[in-house]
Parts: C-alpha cells; sequence; structure tokens
C-alpha cells in the first residue's frame, strides 16, 4: 500500500485517504482540508482564489 503525507499536519496517510488542493496541488489529510464552494482546498486562501480568481484575472478582463 502506498502512502504519503499530509502537507500541512505533516502525518502519513493512506494515498487515498488524502485531497490534493484543486489551486495549488498541496496534498492534505480531510481533518487539515478547508471544505468550501464544493470542494477540499488546502487553506482559506485557496479556496478564496478558487472563487475569486486572482487579480492577474481582473487584468486580463479589463483588457478585452
Amino acid at each position: 500500500m502506498t502512502h504519503s503525507r499530509c502537507e500541512v499536519c505533516g502525518r502519513e496517510f493512506s494515498a487515498w485517504a488524502l485531497i490534493a488542493c484543486p489551486i495549488c496541488a498541496k496534498v492534505v489529510c480531510r481533518k487539515c482540508g478547508y471544505f468550501d464552494y464544493g470542494r477540499t482546498f488546502c487553506s482559506r486562501d485557496c479556496a478564496i482564489l478558487f472563487f475569486h480568481g486572482d487579480d492577474e484575472d481582473e487584468l486580463d478582463r479589463e483588457e478585452i
């Protein structure tokens, strides 16, 4: 069985028990993950970035 570590708490888990953040791909366990917008993120910052985007996204839209 393959084991990996949560990148937040450092505990070792089976690979199937870890979740990759859809923004930064950091791998987290369910206890450390931040659930919002129907997904699990590694932090609140990544959840906000997922929903609101970043400044570069807004600059690109203004150029169009």
